[in-house]
């Protein structure tokens, strides 16, 4: 994203949170009590979604794997096109148990 993009989502939040806290204040309610309560929502629905990434991310964990704990050697042997990529690895293998 460039800084102008940045800049109009931040400007968009702003502007909705005070719409939020304006209506609010419109209906009664003390401003700074407002204020504080649309924060606190806010808040916890970032935590929330934080919460749920972190789950969606923990709950899929023996399926994905981080790109440094990839044995790279494996995904050359299962690439079809790679004949380099075999010798490559049964040399390694020979290699890493001697024979």
């Amino acid at each position: 994203m460039n800084p102008y993009q940045i800049m109009g989502v931040i400007s968009v939040c702003a502007l909705m949170f005070a719409g939020v806290v304006a209506v609010l204040a419109m209906q009664g309610m003390h401003v700074l009590a407002a204020f504080v309560c649309v924060y606190v929502v806010a808040v916890g629905f970032m935590l929330s979604m934080q919460r749920r990434a972190r789950q969606a991310s923990e709950g899929c964990g023996q399926y994905t794997q981080r790109s440094s704990d990839r044995d790279f050697s494996a995904w050359k042997l299962s690439t079809p096109s790679s004949s380099f990529g075999i010798e490559e690895g049964e040399r390694r293998r020979e290699h890493k148990f001697g024979a």
